[in-house]
């Protein structure tokens, strides 16, 4: 009887189980669905996006921008980034202008001790900026 027992309970434990494995199936394959959507949701975001890199330019320390500490600046250092990228493209003769540009801020390095410049990001604030830019490039 008691054996009897058991063995209804082992039974009803391993139905619970397939059961939660069937709905640990379903959320994984939510998860992935999700992730997928994520990803390109994550691309057409960043189709706005335009990263440069080897681009010298001057940066001046946030403490020393907050704390109001420009005195020994020189004219590059006090300038925005945004401004010596909108100058380089001036350079090039690519007219840019400042209220075309969302975000222009540096990426992070991936090794702190590389002496190469750091990449920049630019978000446009519209998308047919960027590819207007881009187009006396491509041609």
């Amino acid at each position: 009887m008691e054996i009897l027992q058991l063995t209804q309970q082992v039974n009803l434990l391993q139905a619970q189980v397939s059961g939660y494995e069937v709905k640990l199936k379903k959320k994984d394959d939510q998860i992935k669905e999700l992730e997928k959507r994520l990803d390109v949701a994550e691309q057409y975001y960043r189709l706005d996006d335009l990263i440069i890199s080897g681009l010298k330019t001057r940066h001046r320390a946030y403490s020393n921008v907050a704390a109001g500490n420009n005195a020994d600046d020189t004219t590059a250092e006090t300038e925005t980034l945004e401004s010596q990228v909108i100058q380089f493209f001036g350079s090039k003769d690519i007219p840019i202008h400042r209220n075309q540009i969302s975000a222009c801020h540096t990426l992070p390095r991936n090794n702190k001790n590389s002496p190469t410049s750091l990449a920049i990001i630019i978000r446009f604030v519209n998308r047919k900026d960027k590819v207007g830019l881009l187009q006396p490039v491509l041609s």
